[in-house]
């Protein structure tokens, strides 16, 4: 202990000096140095050995030399340097200042002049003191008072930390886009209720990304993962990285179910058309609806779901999903929706998409007889019977010479035939050709339409009326 403040000041000025010519060379020198010595002895020791051995047993020397190199080189390197012990001999000389200032009372103007310039050269080897010495561990062996400034340097930031509020903050942003994405596949998926797939995927998603998220966006989240680092031993100066790599695997996962979700959609489809074709038909919209919400673009879907609403003679829903169809690339939707418009008496629109199908390549011989078909009714409704008379027989010779290879149209064909008897019915100037298309509307019709139905009972009292007239 020093009988004066004088006396503890000098030491403490002895130590900072000390201190600061230490600080003038790098902790990595030493160990080099210490590395390279150890080296040196090791390389003489083996030299030695191999001189002394005879030439049966020089590899056995050489082998065993090299086995034990890694801990000859490790040897010493970790033990307290001498920078070491003038950081604690510094901080320890501030102790005893401290002391004397606190017992003598002998404070005086230069002395607290002094003790003020010394304490900030001490402050200027602050990350000198922090990088030799953790001042953690002392602080728990001597129970400091928070009042000894000195032992309460912060700890040094490692150059891993210096990016640490950027990769925080994208990790943030990727952990909320990882929520967006869960709410948004979250819709899509349990879209016409609850499945068994849509309860895995969900499942899989939410315990994925709300874990996540939780230790990125909440204080006991973060609490968590800290506690979860601790346990594994991971540097501290990784753990902004690491976290940061949970957030992109979360973003990843999501974007890649995101990505491949349309892919789902096919089973769903095909579903949702054997309960159509079963006459299930609230079954086959919830399919289709959920088809769609997986890939909102499938124009086979949109055609599909626009077949039920006809059915279900919703004709203004049936319209949009054809339109949907269309700008899908789907030929057929032409077609229909001009039926649809034909059946509105809307005929300069359904002319409109019937010309627009007809500039495009058909390979499908049951699309373009009933384009034909259906744009020899249009002018038949507007009353333009030469025009409807060349589209309608145009039908009439695609189903008399389709190739035995393509599908047959037989079950179509009656409808020209029907159309074409109404031309010629307005016509009249030929009731004998009138009376066969008549005839043919009827053996060829099947009367599963709403406008086949009405044909047939009109072929059948029109036959009867030109009957009559025969007789007479």
């Amino acid at each position: 202990m020093f009988n004066s403040l004088n006396e503890s000041i000098e030491n403490y000025r002895i130590k900072i000096e000390a201190i600061e010519k230490a600080s003038k060379h790098s902790r990595n020198k030493i160990n080099f140095a210490i590395l390279s010595t150890r080296l040196k002895r090791w390389c003489k020791a083996l030299n030695t050995e191999v001189c002394r051995a005879s030439y049966k047993t020089i590899f056995a020397v050489i082998f065993t030399h090299l086995r034990y190199l890694p801990t000859a080189l490790k040897a010493n390197v970790h033990q307290p340097s001498d920078k070491q012990k003038r950081v604690i001999d510094v901080l320890i000389a501030r102790d005893a200042v401290e002391a004397v200032q606190l017992e003598k009372n002998q404070d005086s103007l230069d002395n607290l002049l002094t003790l003020v310039e010394l304490d900030k050269r001490l402050r200027k080897q602050e990350t000198f003191i922090t990088q030799t010495v953790d001042l953690t561990e002392w602080r728990k062996s001597l129970k400091l008072p928070p009042k000894a400034w000195w032992w309460f340097f912060p700890p040094p930031v490692h150059p891993q930390d210096r990016f640490d509020w950027f990769w925080s903050g994208l990790s943030v942003l990727l952990f909320t886009a990882s929520l967006g994405l869960l709410v948004n596949i979250y819709s899509r998926v349990l879209t016409g209720g609850p499945d068994l797939f849509g309860a895995l995927a969900i499942s899989v998603q939410s315990v994925l990304t709300l874990l996540a998220a939780k230790g990125a966006l909440t204080q006991s989240g973060k609490e968590g993962i800290k506690q979860f680092l601790e346990n594994c031993n991971l540097p501290k100066h990784w753990w902004q990285e690491i976290k940061l790599g949970l957030a992109l695997l979360a973003f990843v996962f999501l974007g890649t179910i995101y990505l491949v979700l349309p892919k789902f959609a096919e089973p769903y489809r095909q579903h949702g058309y054997q309960e159509y074709q079963a006459g299930r038909f609230a079954s086959a919209e919830s399919d289709y609806k959920r088809a769609l919400a997986m890939n909102p673009d499938d124009a086979k879907t949109h055609f599909y779901l626009g077949l039920l609403y006809e059915d279900l003679q919703d004709f203004k829903r049936a319209s949009t999903e054809y339109k949907y169809a269309i700008k899908g690339g789907d030929k057929t939707a032409f077609n229909n929706l001009a039926r649809l418009y034909i059946l509105k008496k809307d005929y300069d629109n359904a002319v409109f998409f019937l010309k627009q199908l007809q500039k495009l390549p058909i390979e499908n011989k049951r699309l373009e007889y009933t384009m034909y078909k259906n744009l020899g009714w249009c002018f038949l409704e507007k009353n333009y019977p030469t025009i409807a008379k060349r589209y309608l027989n145009i039908a009439i010779n695609l189903a008399d010479n389709s190739p035995p290879s393509a599908p047959s149209l037989d079950e179509l064909r009656g409808s020209a035939h029907c159309l074409l008897a109404q031309v010629l019915n307005k016509e009249q100037d030929n009731t004998k050709a009138e009376q066969k298309q008549w005839k043919y509307c009827i053996q060829y019709s099947s009367g599963e339409s709403p406008e086949e139905a009405i044909w047939l009972v009109m072929a059948q009292q029109r036959l009867l009326e030109l009957k009559a007239f025969q007789v007479k």
